[in-house]
């Protein structure tokens, strides 16, 4: 019985883009996908954290949006992955000016609720934001990969695709900070103290 998953084309070292190219697994554009998953599995388990928190009286719908973030990968993911639209019909949805638009409302009604502490932040306080913070570090890896990509492909041109990724981490960073409540981890030069 054949495998649902296994090819073997990987078996080689290679694999092929939605644009229909046949790439090395080492090229850039399938260092960005991949970076997509790590991002999509990472916000999943930060939802599901999130589910399990206490419901606040004035709940933002945290779960929602970690929801809409996670559908979200597949338009950029299909981006990086023909990223001069060879194959445009392979594309369902585009990332454009409307969903930067509304992780910028979600971020600015986020900072209403949850203003940032006055000192670098170490630490989350809670398994929810903490993993919402290591979502954060998976779309910023994203970010700088999709930099690249964009540096090494001469007439790549997805503008609203790097504002979107800009935002998108921004937007994770103040989410943690939103399922902190307050009681996010701040930085104490005193803890760096030679002393015992």
């Amino acid at each position: 019985m054949g495998s649902q998953v296994t090819t073997g084309r990987g078996d080689a070292g290679r694999t092929t883009a939605l644009s229909g190219e046949d790439l090395s697994k080492g090229h850039v554009i399938v260092e960005c996908v991949g970076c997509v998953d790590e991002l999509r599995a990472q916000l999943a388990l930060a939802r599901l954290h999130v589910l399990d928190m206490p419901k606040r009286p004035t709940e933002f719908d945290a779960a929602g949006l970690l929801f809409w973030l996670m559908h979200m990968c597949f338009a950029v993911g299909a981006g990086c992955s023909d990223p001069l639209l060879k194959k445009p019909e392979r594309h369902k949805v585009s990332v454009g000016p409307e969903h930067v638009r509304r992780l910028e409302e979600n971020q600015a009604r986020i900072e209403a609720l949850a203003p940032l502490p006055r000192a670098f932040v170490v630490s989350a306080s809670t398994p929810a934001s903490a993993h919402i913070d290591l979502a954060c570090t998976a779309a910023r890896r994203l970010e700088r990969t999709v930099v690249r990509l964009a540096g090494e492909t001469p007439g790549f041109s997805a503008p609203e695709l790097l504002v979107y990724l800009n935002r998108q981490s921004d937007l994770l960073f103040m989410l943690a900070r939103y399922v902190d409540a307050g009681t996010s981890i701040s930085l104490d030069y005193g803890v760096l103290s030679p002393e015992l």
